[in-house]
């Protein structure tokens, strides 16, 4: 994965080894296909906008979600706060009510893990929290602008596959507040 940060910008974003989902590929899980552990409802407390996971070499990105932390039959309508591409030029972008971290608004959950392999999972079925499911080579990178963030699934092949955005509404549409890393662009590794 790639962020590539224009002005001064922060990510409310998660970054862990293993995905939120991580039963949807290779089945490294409890057989019950739950979310992982009791991180979700702590990241979604203070108000993450993004949880970044890989160790799954496969490519899957959810909607944008909130509350739903057991299989993949306990999902309801109310879980999906946005059931939409994400994408602006489709059925418009994730938007988050507030600049400030507020709890329980939502976030995207991307398992990015096929940039080095891919592992031929079946799937066995549509996951319902997943916007898109991928078993293709390719990295996601993040682009931060100002209260926009956009992702890009890039594939070994130039194609682009997935792109979704989260907007950041609020007074004036400020920027996400200031990141604190010395690094212009930053690969994450697990």
């Amino acid at each position: 994965m790639l962020v590539k940060r224009r002005a001064s910008a922060e990510d409310r974003l998660s970054a862990r080894c293993r995905g939120s989902f991580p039963g949807r590929s290779r089945r490294r899980h409890s057989a019950n296909g739950q979310t992982a552990g009791g991180r979700p409802p702590i990241l979604e407390q203070y108000g993450v906008d993004l949880v970044l996971g890989g160790h799954s070499h496969s490519y899957e990105r959810s909607y944008l979600l909130n509350g739903h932390y057991g299989q993949s039959g306990t999902l309801t309508p109310l879980n999906v706060l946005n059931s939409g591409d994400g994408r602006p030029s489709g059925n418009g972008a994730y938007t988050k009510p507030s600049y400030t971290p507020v709890a329980n608004t939502g976030a995207v959950y991307v398992v990015a893990g096929s940039s080095g392999q891919i592992s031929g999972f079946n799937f066995g079925g549509f996951h319902p929290a997943m916007a898109v499911s991928l078993n293709e080579m390719g990295s996601l990178v993040l682009d931060v602008t100002g209260n926009r963030l956009d992702a890009t699934f890039l594939r070994d092949n130039s194609s682009t596959p997935d792109t979704f955005t989260l907007i950041k509404q609020g007074v004036g549409n400020q920027r996400w507040p200031p990141f604190r890393s010395r690094r212009r662009q930053r690969a994450l590794r697990c």
